[in-house]
């Protein structure tokens, strides 16, 4: 399956939308104005500074960003067909569905990784740029920890990739934007819900509480099987996704 072709055309689409804006104006200011607050409330001087500013934006990111981000654009990518009514015109190209559906997929992927990037990177930057005039955090003392940052960032990525697969089939396969929106959040504070006033155990299976349990350290010793359960649940919901767009292209 050759995906070459589908996927510089759905990158040219996207060149169309605010899409790309979005991405890194969200990235660059949210993650400046979190380690702005971190920073100003001197992060304990018993642990590597960068790693404690990485440990909080880790938070922020997982408890908050990350998932509105992955709810808005798992809708914003796959409804670019609808708004410009193009499925038509798409769907008699020479293309087949699964290469349609797969290069979707992956530019969605991709704009995800790009968000989690700049923002760690533009987290990195603001630490520096604080560092300097604030020479009380002892930035410049101690090394990152880079074993720490890529841990962290796999997982993070590993906890909201059965999210961005639901939000991208729902994106998919409803023509109104408000709809996969609204099912995203409800279905992420209904996940936050599960796990923070309840405590119950359902949230080690629920997609949209896999975010938040990967910051908090009490989850620590669920959190492999959770990340095992959330890539089962990718592959079971893309190949249902697939087969329900299939159904659906092809009716």
């Amino acid at each position: 399956m050759n995906l070459t072709i589908p996927l510089r055309s759905e990158l040219l689409k996207t060149k169309r939308t605010a899409s790309w804006y979005f991405v890194v104006i969200i990235a660059v200011a949210v993650s400046a104005l979190f380690v702005l607050t971190v920073c100003s409330n001197n992060p304990s001087h018993n642990v590597n500074p960068w790693t404690g500013i990485f440990t909080e934006e880790f938070k922020s990111l997982n408890l908050l960003v990350l998932p509105m981000i992955t709810i808005l654009i798992g809708t914003l990518l796959p409804q670019i067909e609808y708004k410009n009514n193009t499925w038509k015109q798409l769907l008699t190209s020479p293309q087949t569905l699964i290469q349609v559906y797969f290069s979707k997929f992956l530019i969605m992927q991709l704009f995800l990784l790009l968000f989690l990037f700049l923002f760690l990177l533009c987290s990195a930057l603001s630490s520096l740029f604080i560092g300097m005039a604030k020479s009380s955090l002892h930035l410049f003392d101690r090394a990152p920890d880079w074993q720490f940052l890529a841990q962290s960032s796999v997982r993070t990525y590993l906890a909201i990739l059965s999210v961005s697969i639901i939000q991208f089939i729902l994106g998919l396969t409803m023509k109104n934007f408000i709809g996969p929106v609204a099912t995203g959040f409800i279905l992420w504070m209904l996940g936050n819900l599960l796990l923070f006033e309840m405590h119950s155990s359902l949230a080690n299976y629920f997609p949209y509480s896999f975010s938040a349990m990967a910051v908090f350290p009490r989850y620590g010793a669920s959190f492999p099987m959770v990340e095992i359960i959330s890539v089962g649940l990718s592959v079971f919901c893309l190949a249902v996704g697939y087969l329900f767009f299939a159904m659906k292209r092809s009716g």
